[in-house]
């Protein structure tokens, strides 16, 4: 796994909308309540382990908007 560092996820997240940054929030605070070991996780498990939390802030009707001519 690739080592990442603060400094490049902050890079990242100053680029991000306030919804985006609610979700990641979201993500993260998940990740830090739970007691997972990282290497027993695939990325795919990962990627849907916060899945509840996210659609909370991306399944709304201004999302739908902003999608849709994608």
């Amino acid at each position: 796994m690739q080592t990442i560092t603060v400094e490049e996820i902050d890079s990242k997240l100053s680029t991000l909308s306030e919804d985006k940054l609610s979700a990641v929030y979201h993500f993260v605070s998940y990740l830090a309540e739970q007691d997972l070991d990282m290497s027993d996780i695939s990325a795919k498990e990962l990627m849907f382990a916060g899945e509840e939390q996210i659609a909370k802030d991306w399944d709304t009707a201004e999302e739908d908007e902003a999608w849709a001519d994608l």
